[in-house]
Order: structure tokens, then C-alpha cells, then sequence
């Protein structure tokens, strides 16, 4: 299974409300999968994002790459982090969501 699609599933359980989208580059370049998580007041601001698509930093090895969720020493050194599980993910997305934040801060 890819790892996209375990994360869609995982969202799911969890009841963590997301946008799926399955032509995040058209239909004609397959697959490109995008999940994005929003805001919780303001349901138009983007916490954070993954993809999976070719070219995406963990294509090949069937891994995700996110955007926002990173911790604040990511972010000094990049807006994107690649190579992540869909556990690794979901772990990051659950906690910008449940804290409504950007920024994901590693819990012990």
C-alpha cells in the first residue's frame, strides 16, 4: 500500500479533518496525491501539507514529503522535510492539529 494512502486512512480513524487530492499534478501525471490539513478556526489557512508524486523527496522509496509540521530547527534549515513514513506523518499532522500550530514540537 502506498504510504499516502495509509496516512489518508490513518486521518480518517483519527477523525482529523483533511482535503485529499489525487490529481495534485492533473490527470495525466500518475500518481500525485496531496493531503492538506487546515487551520481549525480558519478553515482556509494551511497548517500543513504532504505529498507523493514524482520528483517528491521520498518518491522511490514510496516515502512522503511534508510541508510545515516541522519542528523550529527544520524550518531554520528548510520549508520541506522528505523521507517520512506515513506513522512519522501522522504523528507530526495529529499534533499541529490538535495544537492548531505550523510548528511541530516533539513529545516525549
Amino acid at each position: 500500500m502506498l504510504e499516502i494512502l495509509k496516512l489518508k486512512e490513518m486521518l480518517e480513524k483519527a477523525k482529523i479533518p483533511f482535503e485529499f487530492n489525487d490529481e495534485f499534478f492533473g490527470k495525466f501525471m500518475k500518481p500525485s496525491y496531496q493531503i492538506v490539513i487546515y487551520d481549525k478556526k480558519n478553515k482556509k489557512t494551511k497548517l500543513c501539507d504532504v505529498i507523493y508524486h514524482f520528483g517528491s523527496y521520498g518518491y522511490e522509496q514510496n516515502l512522503l514529503e511534508i510541508m510545515g509540521a516541522l519542528t523550529e530547527e527544520e524550518f531554520e534549515d528548510s520549508s520541506v522535510l522528505g523521507y517520512l513514513t506515513a506513522d512519522e506523518v501522522f504523528k507530526r499532522f495529529k499534533y499541529c492539529y490538535e495544537h492548531n500550530t505550523k510548528i511541530y514540537v516533539k513529545e516525549d
